[in-house]
């Protein structure tokens, strides 16, 4: 078991200056998105000051900080590397994989939430021309699971994910992707494409709180029939699909033809479908 911070210690953590946008954008582009420790390889990162130790100098220099996984950055803390070693992983022309995760959460009750759109055990939540692009698929414990696909202009798979897992196929110009493995954001600007994921654990006035918004609590009693739990799962998500010429925002899904927000779905075979 850990031991409890002593509250000198939480005011040190809380009063240490953000790392910069752009130090963390270039320590994050040099290792290829992953952590570059052996075949580690894992794309939930965070960030070590070794040249000097964050308890010796307290500043953020990116020619003294290195990304890290969680656990090798823990190991780097208790002196596993030696800063040579850690000068070394910076600077690795190696070819590294393509950025792959988990979102570990799992669920009977998905709430999946896109451009001010709200769906619930429906299966396909947008669909163009016929193909899917964001839909939802079951385990083998009835759990469900979130499937997304993003192509560049020339039609190739930029972003997949399938069944909770992704891959970033094309190299993205920055991508975060914090330790929680709760979040993360893809950008490529020069494909046209962006991709925010999000999902948080969340209780049943906070469902009820997103169908007011949207204008649609009487739908309020069908969900709960289905799932009487204190938990609900959300995953919220945003994107700019270029191949299909469509932008998925906090509000709103443009593109298409199409202007579409605020629709709710409980129990539908589709939320979104366009031609």
């Amino acid at each position: 078991m850990r031991a409890p911070r002593s509250k000198q210690q939480v005011g040190r953590q809380k009063n240490r200056p953000a790392i910069p946008r752009g130090t963390l954008r270039a320590l994050r582009a040099e290792v290829g998105f992953v952590c570059p420790v052996g075949d580690c390889d894992s794309p939930y990162l965070s960030f070590h000051h070794f040249d000097p130790p964050w308890n010796k100098g307290g500043i953020h220099r990116a020619e003294g900080m290195v990304a890290l996984c969680l656990e090798h950055h823990k190991q780097a803390d208790h002196g596993a590397f030696s800063a040579e070693q850690l000068r070394d992983f910076k600077r690795r022309t190696i070819s590294r994989p393509a950025p792959a995760g988990r979102f570990e959460f799992r669920t009977e009750q998905l709430v999946l939430v896109g451009g001010g759109n709200l769906a619930v055990r429906t299966p396909t939540f947008l669909s163009v021309g016929g193909r899917p692009l964001v839909w939802l698929s079951s385990d083998e414990r009835g759990n469900q699971l979130l499937n997304l696909e993003v192509r560049a202009r020339d039609g190739s798979v930029a972003f997949s994910m399938r069944d909770n897992d992704w891959v970033v196929a094309r190299a993205p110009s920055d991508m975060e992707c914090p330790p929680s493995a709760t979040a993360l954001v893809v950008r490529a600007p020069t494909d046209g494409i962006f991709v925010e994921l999000a999902f948080d654990r969340v209780t049943w006035e906070d469902v009820t709180k997103l169908l007011a918004t949207r204008g649609a609590q009487m739908l309020a009693p069908e969900i709960r029939r289905a799932w009487n739990e204190s938990e609900f799962v959300v995953a919220e998500f945003r994107a700019e699909l270029p191949y299909e010429g469509i932008s998925i925002s906090r509000t709103s899904l443009l593109g298409a033809g199409a202007h579409i927000a605020g629709c709710v779905s409980v129990g539908c075979g589709a939320l979104i479908t366009i031609a």
